[in-house]
């Protein structure tokens, strides 16, 4: 005669979660695993918490959201201008619906599409670059006369139309299609057409900088540019993995770093990114982590919009993949979890 089964327990108490798992199937999974979490949020200490809601505060087209202390730009409905924080907007120019990429130097803001480009100077819009079409003509001969004239010289443009921007050591590396571009050093306004530039394989997708070199995504590859241009930048394949574009962030190495409860880490912030083999933290020296090989697959994207937050304890970083039309993930981060957590503290 068959025995009856085992009655179960009627609650299981679990100290903290692992997040969620799709590496392996359901059936695998560990008890502190999860297959979905959908509107709940996991804190630093592996805890569950639902989600907070939002609301919606204006429901017109937004892209290209970029904040620089005090200072936050957006293109809404195709301008570009200040948002502040009553959520009115003021803007600049008509910019048009291409993502803009952004960076700085000191309180000066450069921005950079496929169509567009600029610099807002004493939050006023210029023009970014030589007035003259042609260039400036630059000659070592500071003071021409008929027998020597201004020769031996270069010939100085405007920098590009970039999709990707990035202030390091004394430039700014623009990316565009396949080239990285880089501006003379602390002439942010001039390029040299005949040098200063890499050729890369695929077109680029990424640009950040760290302390001792760039790392530069392509639709196919991570690499990383150590030195500077001036020694030679030497380049290394960090990855045969895409990068998403738009998909980094800059984030304190301290809430990312995989070994930050275990053992000393580097101080300050890094570059946080999405490829197409996971959620990946580059470091200085072309060292890299990829934070979810291990643990969940994501759908292929072509571009995503991006965030990194701190909240109440629940560090997260945040994108929105556009997967162009490609099958449905089988990931979902957040949903109604059906059941009840209870403090310890609130047991009787």
């Amino acid at each position: 005669m068959a025995s009856a089964p085992p009655e179960l327990p009627q609650s299981i108490v679990l100290g903290t979660f692992n997040g969620i798992k799709n590496t392996v199937s359901a059936e695998r999974l560990a008890i502190t695993d999860l297959e979905a979490a959908v509107n709940v949020d996991l804190d630093d200490v592996g805890q569950l918490r639902r989600r907070r809601g939002f609301v919606r505060r204006k429901s017109t087209r937004h892209h290209s959201l970029f904040t620089l202390e005090d200072r936050t730009l957006v293109v809404r409905e195709g301008t570009l201008g200040f948002l502040f924080p009553d959520y009115s907007f003021v803007g600049l120019a008509e910019v048009g619906d291409d993502p803009i990429s952004y960076t700085a130097v000191a309180s000066t803001i450069y921005c950079s599409s496929r169509s567009f480009s600029g610099k807002i100077v004493n939050n006023v819009l210029e023009r970014w670059g030589s007035e003259d079409a042609n260039g400036i003509w630059v000659s070592p001969v500071v003071t021409p006369t008929d027998t020597l004239g201004p020769i031996a010289g270069r010939n100085l443009t405007a920098p590009p139309h970039a999709t990707e921007l990035e202030t390091y050591k004394g430039r700014i590396y623009l990316g565009a299609g396949r080239v990285l571009w880089a501006t003379e050093l602390y002439l942010y306004d001039l390029i040299d057409r005949t040098k200063n530039f890499i050729q890369t394989e695929h077109d680029i997708t990424m640009v950040r900088a760290v302390g001792d070199g760039l790392y530069v995504g392509t639709t196919a590859q991570l690499l990383f540019l150590s030195g500077t241009l001036s020694d030679g930048l030497r380049q290394n394949v960090v990855a045969n993995t895409g990068v998403i574009k738009g998909s980094s962030v800059v984030v304190p190495v301290s809430k990312a770093h995989p070994r930050a409860r275990s053992a000393p880490i580097p101080e300050g912030e890094a570059p946080l990114f999405m490829t197409t083999g996971g959620i990946c933290l580059g470091l200085d020296s072309g060292e890299v982590y990829n934070l979810t090989q291990d643990r969940t697959l994501f759908p292929a994207g072509t571009s995503a919009a991006a965030l990194y937050r701190e909240d109440q304890g629940a560090n997260s970083y945040l994108a929105a993949v556009n997967s162009a039309g490609g099958p449905s993930a089988n990931t979902r981060i957040g949903d109604y979890v059906d059941a009840e957590i209870i403090r310890a503290s609130q047991r009787g």
